[in-house]
């Protein structure tokens, strides 16, 4: 949890740098601002493909789940295919945001980045083939 002196702190470093990585959790989470500082994308890795993303994962990752009924925020997930990488991607209103509710949302967002860590991993697992020798 933030206390209200460490969000100045992230907010001005973010400033600065116009990115900050915040560990959250087992997440590391990405902070990006945007559109004259207006707006923030918070981003985490939640598949690395090593250089393949198995279709199961792909479709996976296209469908809508379970979890996402009871979030209160809008996620996405982009693909990056240079990269083998899929990564959840949450975009919010810099100015609309204070301590209480960007810890909600670094929480919540944590949680689904595992829960979509999870649900990826699974699929990929499950496209495996098991091969005798």
């Amino acid at each position: 949890m933030l206390l209200e002196k460490d969000l100045k702190k992230l907010f001005d470093q973010l400033v600065q740098d116009d990115v900050v990585q915040i560990p959250c959790g087992d997440n590391e989470l990405t902070l990006s601002s945007f559109d004259h500082g207006s707006k923030i994308v918070l981003s985490a890795p939640v598949y690395f493909g090593g250089n393949f993303i198995p279709s199961s994962v792909r479709k996976c990752a296209s469908q809508k789940h379970p979890f996402k009924e009871w979030s209160d925020i809008k996620t996405m997930l982009y693909i990056d295919e240079n990269k083998f990488e899929i990564t959840l991607r949450y975009l919010g209103d810099l100015e609309a945001l204070n301590t209480r509710n960007f810890n909600e949302i670094l929480e919540e967002f944590s949680v689904l980045a595992d829960k979509w860590r999870l649900v990826l991993d699974e699929n990929d697992r499950n496209d495996l083939v098991y091969v005798r020798k």
